[in-house]
Order: C-alpha cells, then structure tokens, then sequence
C-alpha cells in the first residue's frame, strides 16, 4: 500500500533589507558634498567650533603688545638714567680717570662705542616695528573699508626711499605710517650724536695739602768764584735766543723758584700749588738819551749816553755787524761812578755799516727775593703761575751781607783778582756770549 509522504514544514529567513535610499548630492556651506537619508537628515555633522577653532590673528613679534611695552620701558629708564647720571657728574666734577695715560685710550674707545651700540639697538627695534607697519597697512586700510579694494591691496610702501615715504603718507592721509617714518629718520640721523654722551675732560680738583721737600735754600752758591754758572747762565742765554730752547722748567717770566720735589708717585697728571721762596729779577733796560753814528777817517764812530753815562766806540768799516756789551764808565753821577766794576750799569751796542744805524741800550738789573705761591704742571714740571705773598724776610747772602751786600752783579764784569786761567776764561767768554743774546 503507497504510503503518503509526510509533509514538512520549510521556514525561509526574512529578506535583507536592502539600505535605503540616499537624497540627491548637496553643496554644505563650508563647501564638501554631504548626503541624505529620505527623512532628509544627514550623517555628516555640520562643524562647529570645538572642532574647528578660528585661526589666530597674524601680528609680527616686535609689534606685540609686550615687545612695545618693554621698548617703551627701557627707552624711559634710559632717559632716567642719563638724567641722573647727568646730575652726578656735575656735582662730583665727574669721575677720576687712572692716571696711566695708555688707559684712557682704552676708556676713550670704550666711551664712544658703548653708547653707539646701545643706541644702534633701540634703533633697530623702532626701524624693524615700521618695516612690519608699513607691511600692515593695505589690510588696514581694508579693515576700515576705505579705498578700492584692487588699489589698497596693491600698496607699498616697503620698497620707497625714507627721505620721501613720509611726503607721499602724508598725501595719502596716512598719519600713523607718516609719524613712523618721521621718527625712523630722525633716529637713523640723531644715532651718531650718541658717541658724544660721555667725553673725558681735563678737570680740575682738590687734593688734601702735603708736604715736599725742598732742595736748598735761597743764597749765593759758594763756587760762585769760579764763574762757572756765569758761563754756564750766558751760554743757556745765546743758545735761546739763536734756537729758542725755551727757559728752565724753575724759571718763569722774572721769576726763579727754589726748586721742590714734585709728587709723581701720588699724582702725575695735574698741578700743584705750593708756597716757597723766588728770586725776582729785573734787568731794567732802557734806550740811550742820545745816539750818534757816524764816518770817521776809515771807520765808524759810535757816540752816545745815558743818565750822564757816556759811550764812545770805534766800529770797523769792514765788517757788516758788530755788537758788544760793557760796563758804564766815567758817569758823571758820583753814585754810579763809584760803584765796584761787577755791579755797575751796562751798556749793550748794536752796529751795522751796511745800513749806517746803530744802537745803545743801558740796563741796571735789580734783584728781589720774595715769599710766592707757585703752580707747577706735575707732568712735565714747568711753572705755570708766580704769586708774590710778601717780601722774603729771612736775612741771605744775596740781600745783605757778602759777598752781594745787597746789590746784583751785573755778570759783564768780575772780580777776577788772583783767579786762575780758566776762570779768567770764563770771564771773557760770560762777557761775549752775553753780547751775542
């Protein structure tokens, strides 16, 4: 018998959903293509600002607010500190300086350079804000809606002259960017002056008194009979007047100082003012009452006087020049006329054939000696000042007594009575060289 074939049950899974259909393509606003589902909701999420944050301003470093403060800052501290600096100096006179001269070439090259550099770098810092002013100013000029956008963009002014940026800011009304350049120009041409900020100036000051020591004392030198300082003062006297050597750093104008110790080790560069003693001497010299040159046989003849003091000389017509120097004689004044040979008046003449002229001068030298304040250059050691105090009133061999008993050898004549040959020498050579200066 067939059987019947026992039905089965076949379960089949439900169908994939197939996905659905997207809307058409779009544009977003920030510009990518984003697409929809049919209840029109897009899976791309719009961007927001947590995940999209705006861009930072662009603003160049030197002009940052902080960069432009500290600027500010240290331009007025600057000017502070040269203002009491300034107030400084003047009430202490300055600052003392060493007294090695090699080292204020040093301090001298440091003075002017220091300045110039400090100044070069606040000058670099305003030039670099004004090139990144000037950089800024078409976005400027666009961030406040002025001007044709296709004019502004194109503007420069980088790329223009200094000395005529400002004329042409001016024209466009651009006043900031005009007064930057102004003040660029100004430090650009003001920055050399600043090597003039410190100088070093010879200034004098006070130093507490001390004592020096003296090397003698005012009197006659002993060996004066030899007449070596006669020779020796008559030969110093030509050589100055032919070479012009100057005077002896004790001598200054009629003035002979007893010479002192100076204070090198304390102080070199400087002078110093010191009491001690001076000899004054005044040669008291005078043009003859009456002068005559004239022919006489095959020469010259030289007359003339002074104060009853005759002259009469005979010049030799063969030589163009002649001079010469001796002591007065046969004045009818009975005061000079007594006088000793080396104290009395002498008599300086001057000859020349070729022009036929001649000339007489008479002098008394006087001699004083006198307390005085002197002012010495430490560095080199000559008198600049002699300030008479009073009279020396100490008693000396030059104003009373012998060998002088108070008067002034006139240093033509000596008292050469028993000397040797080479004092009688120097008599004759003290006498010539004193003629020729």
């Amino acid at each position: 018998m067939a059987q019947t074939p026992t039905p089965q049950v076949v379960s089949f899974p439900e169908p994939l959903l197939s996905p659905p259909l997207l809307s058409p393509r779009t544009e977003s606003k920030y510009g990518t293509p984003q697409y929809g589902t049919p209840t029109g909701q897009s899976f791309v999420p719009p961007p927001s600002a947590s995940s999209q944050p705006p861009a930072d301003k662009w603003r160049p470093l030197i002009l940052t607010p902080w960069i432009l403060i500290t600027l500010c800052v240290t331009m007025l501290v600057a000017a502070i500190g040269l203002e009491v600096a300034y107030f400084v100096t003047n009430k202490r006179n300055g600052w003392g300086l060493p007294p090695d001269p090699t080292h204020r070439n040093y301090i001298h090259y440091a003075d002017t350079w220091i300045p110039v550099t400090a100044v070069m770098g606040l000058v670099s810092a305003f030039t670099a804000a004004d090139y990144f002013l000037m950089k800024m100013v078409p976005f400027m000029e666009l961030n406040t809606n002025k001007g044709a956008k296709g004019d502004t963009l194109l503007l420069d002014y980088t790329g223009e002259p200094k000395y005529l940026l400002w004329i042409i800011q001016i024209n466009n009304r651009h006043w900031l960017p005009a007064i930057s350049t102004i003040i660029c120009l100004l430090l650009l041409g003001l920055q050399p002056l600043a090597s003039s900020l410190v100088q070093i100036r010879e200034t004098e000051f006070v130093l507490n008194p001390i004592g020096v020591p003296k090397f003698g004392t005012v009197g006659v030198n002993d060996k004066f009979a030899t007449l070596e300082g006669f020779a020796s003062a008559a030969g110093f006297a030509e050589a100055d007047s032919r070479y012009d050597l100057g005077r002896p750093p004790f001598v200054w104008r009629t003035w002979a100082v007893d010479e002192f110790e100076r204070p090198t080790a304390f102080i070199s560069n400087g002078t110093m003012k010191a009491n001690t003693n001076a000899i004054q001497t005044l040669p008291n010299c005078v043009k003859a009452d009456t002068v005559n040159f004239a022919r006489a046989g095959t020469g010259y003849q030289l007359t003339g006087s002074w104060a009853g003091c005759p002259v009469n000389l005979n010049v030799d017509s063969s030589t163009d020049l002649e001079f010469g120097v001796d002591v007065v004689g046969n004045c009818t004044t009975a005061s000079v006329n007594s006088l000793p040979a080396p104290v009395k008046p002498v008599v300086f003449w001057f000859a020349s054939t070729t022009y036929s002229a001649a000339s007489l001068v008479f002098c008394t030298p006087e001699l004083t000696i006198h307390d005085v304040k002197v002012t010495v250059n430490l560095a080199t050691g000559e008198l600049i000042n002699v300030e008479p105090l009073g009279d020396y009133a100490q008693p000396t061999n030059v104003t009373s007594g012998p060998p002088l008993n108070g008067q002034v050898w006139n240093g033509v004549r000596h008292d050469v009575t028993g000397a040797s040959a080479d004092t009688l020498l120097r008599d004759q050579i003290s006498r010539l060289q004193l003629a020729q200066s």
